[in-house]
Parts: C-alpha cells; sequence; structure tokens
C-alpha cells in the first residue's frame, strides 16, 4: 500500500480536546446506553464521513464479540468521539496503514477492554480518566498528540494508567495487612514459670494461663498465645492482666489499620 506522506501529517490531536469529547461522549452514553446495531451502523457512518470504507457489519460483531455489558459502554464512548471532526480527522491516514478492522480490533476494542476497571461516571467526571482513554486509543491507531514525542505520550499513560494504579494500592494494603500479621505473631509467647513455693500451684497458674492465652487468641485472631511475660503477678490476676494487655494490644492493632486505610483511601483518590 502506498502512503501518502502529506496524509500522515494529520495523524495528531490535541489532548485537551480528545479528553473533553470522551467526557461529553461518557456523559451521553450514560444516559442513552448503548445498542450493538445501532453502534455499528453510527461508527459506519463515521468512516464513510471521513472517507473511509466501513467494516463490514459482519465483521464488526466478531471483532467485538468478547465484550460484555461495560465493554460495549465503552466502545460506545469510544465511538462518539469520532462524531468530533477534529479526532475523526485522522482515519484517511490511520487507514492507510492499518486496515479498519484492525483499528476496531487494537485500537477500539482493545482500550474498552483495557479500562475495564473504569466506570461511565469516572469517564465523564474525571479528566484524567478520559485522558486515559483518549491516549488508549490513540496509542492503538497510531496517532500522536500535539507537542509531545511519542516517548511523552507513552510515559504519560503509564502515569495514569488506573489498573496499574488500583494493582499498586491493593499490593500496598497486601503489604500493610502482612505487616499486621507479622507484628501480632511476634509477640512474646506465654512464659511458663515455677511458683515460688508450693507445688499446688502450678495446676492453678497453668489453668490461669489457659485461659488468658484463649482470650488473646481470640481478640486478636492469632495462633499463638499472646501474653507479656507476668512474672510475680498472684494467679488470681492472671487473667485480667491478660484482658488489659490484650484490650491495649487490639486498640493499638486498630489505630494502625485506621492510618493505613486512611493512607490506602488518599491513594484511590488519587488515581482517580
Amino acid at each position: 500500500m502506498t502512503i501518502d506522506r502529506g496524509a500522515l501529517q494529520h495523524l495528531t490531536w490535541q489532548i485537551a480536546v480528545a479528553a473533553t469529547v470522551v467526557a461529553d461522549a461518557a456523559s451521553d452514553v450514560s444516559v442513552w446506553g448503548y445498542n450493538p446495531e445501532l453502534l455499528e451502523a453510527v461508527l459506519a457512518d463515521h468512516y464513510r464521513a471521513a472517507g473511509v470504507a466501513p467494516l463490514a457489519a459482519e465483521l464488526f460483531a466478531l471483532a467485538t464479540a468478547g465484550l460484555d455489558d461495560a465493554g460495549w459502554l465503552r466502545l460506545a464512548v469510544i465511538t462518539g468521539m469520532f462524531a468530533c471532526p477534529q479526532l475523526r480527522a485522522v482515519l484517511p491516514a490511520v487507514s492507510q496503514r492499518m486496515p479498519v478492522r484492525e483499528q476496531i480490533e487494537k485500537a477500539m476494542v482493545a482500550s474498552a477492554v483495557a479500562l475495564h476497571a473504569v466506570d461511565l461516571g469516572s469517564l465523564a467526571s474525571s479528566p484524567v480518566r478520559a485522558e486515559e482513554l483518549a491516549r488508549r486509543v490513540a496509542q492503538g491507531l497510531g496517532v500522536s498528540f500535539e507537542g509531545e514525542t511519542p516517548a511523552q505520550s507513552a510515559a504519560r499513560l503509564t502515569q495514569i494508567d488506573y489498573a496499574r494504579l488500583l494493582a499498586k494500592v491493593e499490593d500496598a494494603r497486601a503489604s500493610a495487612e502482612e505487616r499486621m500479621r507479622e507484628q501480632s505473631a511476634q509477640c512474646v509467647v506465654v512464659h511458663s514459670y515455677a511458683p515460688r513455693s508450693g507445688m499446688g500451684v502450678r495446676p492453678r497458674i497453668s489453668n490461669r494461663l489457659a485461659r488468658a492465652g484463649a482470650l488473646v487468641r481470640t481478640v486478636l485472631g492469632v495462633r499463638s498465645t499472646v501474653l507479656p511475660p507476668y512474672r510475680g503477678k498472684p494467679p488470681g490476676q492472671l487473667v485480667e492482666a491478660a484482658r488489659a494487655w490484650a484490650e491495649e494490644q487490639v486498640a493499638e492493632l486498630l489505630k494502625r489499620q485506621e492510618a493505613e486505610d486512611s493512607r490506602v483511601a488518599r491513594w484511590r483518590r488519587g488515581a482517580q
């Protein structure tokens, strides 16, 4: 296929325009929903308006066969992008080096699938999420953005990749939970000790220690029996001392968990 060099000069978008169009399209789709047959017809009209022969309906059905409802909604948003003349203007140049079916599969459907964690509300209300969708479609089509090198565009897409950010947040949360479990498990195991006098006291002490250990295991949810050394405590005070210590430990663990949850929440807000 002979490529028109002049046409390739039109393979650029303005990111502000593209992101705004995505947000507007998402708002429209959230109201009207989607219909696969109508969506195919609308996208075909966009190609015709650009002077490009559209994909046959049966081939469009094959290209979109794996989409779920949420994926179809995102594809409807992507289709809405090409209602904008400035964005649609790249289609002739793109079509000179990429078949229309490949455009739909590798740029449009692939982008709809890649943003599986992003709903219509986020696309409509979050400029960053709208930008991400626009950048994914542009990357799939081989379209660049004005004022950016390809490396800069790729770096920006990686930076705002919502799935990557979510994975990072979940990894941080899992790591924090693992640290919490390790801290709980590293507490001192019940100390056995000999009574100061009278061997007959040992069974009572052991019994109270067992009760205290069971209490702490129940409260803290750890397998090891967690108790500080209570050497010198009268047997009658062992359970109450263990209870007080357990409550202190739980309060500290809850305090740490609240701090960690707050940090994770800030991560999530920053990712949106």
